[in-house]
């Protein structure tokens, strides 16, 4: 299937978010947290989740960060890769998909934590849209990891879920906060924080999405020390292709 790109909004100095429009004339039915391949130029394939839920407007979006080197976020980052002027707004690529079992699961539990780090909120705010359309009510913990203040780009959406959702918490986490940041909120690892929150996790379905050394780490400590059993642990991590610049 091909798309075009609509639209790109740059929130930090290396995460954008870009709309991607589909033909009129083809319906794409996924489930929100499912992710797509685009396929470039070269045949080489990048995999990004989709952050929204399935819309009438045929109009699929994506969180991502830049990747120094990369075929892709280069030239969505204004960088040039191969010594060429590549305008990414209105370019046509092809899209595979959907891919994945990331989504959410109706019948497992009635308390949900979501453990996002970096752009993995992304395809949680596929499933959370998902669930205000369906007017699904859950208790819901929102566990937000990134490096720095700036990097919680998503903060006006998220308080607008806690007006939507009667049973929400959003709990944002910085790893690296310095002295000139002036945060106040939690710090350290995002699994963390939400083990010192929660003594027992054997009433919950946790759904963790972002880098893969959290992702690894969160099931690891969350199965062995918190209670939670391994089926009611959902995943995806993301994987960054590296590529030399030519």
């Amino acid at each position: 299937m091909y798309c075009k790109v609509e639209n790109v909004k740059n929130v930090s100095d290396d995460i954008a978010i870009v709309w991607l429009k589909l033909p009129g004339n083809q319906k794409f039915s996924f489930l929100p947290g499912q992710y797509i391949d685009l396929l470039l130029e070269d045949g080489k394939r990048r995999s990004y989740s989709m952050a929204n839920a399935p819309n009438d407007n045929n109009v699929i979006e994506l969180h991502i960060k830049h990747n120094p080197g990369g075929l892709f976020t280069d030239p969505l980052f204004g960088f040039q890769n191969d010594g060429k002027v590549k305008v990414v707004e209105k370019k046509i690529f092809r899209l595979e998909g959907p891919l994945g079992t990331f989504y959410f699961r109706k019948n497992i539990k009635k308390k949900i934590i979501f453990l996002a780090s970096g752009t993995g909120i992304g395809p949680i705010k596929a499933i959370v849209e998902g669930l205000l359309l369906d007017n699904a009510q859950y208790n819901i913990a929102l566990f937000w990891g990134v490096r720095k203040p700036k990097d919680l780009y998503l903060t006006k959406t998220i308080e607008n879920w806690s007006e939507q959702i009667q049973n929400f918490s959003y709990i944002p986490v910085v790893s690296e906060a310095t002295i000139e940041d002036n945060w106040k909120g939690r710090t350290g690892f995002v699994h963390h924080a939400l083990m010192e929150d929660y003594s027992s996790l054997e009433e919950y379905a946790v759904y963790a999405c972002g880098s893969p050394l959290m992702v690894s780490a969160a099931f690891d400590d969350l199965t062995k020390n918190s209670q939670l059993g391994e089926k009611n642990f959902f995943s995806d991590a993301f994987t960054v292709a590296t590529d030399a610049k030519k």
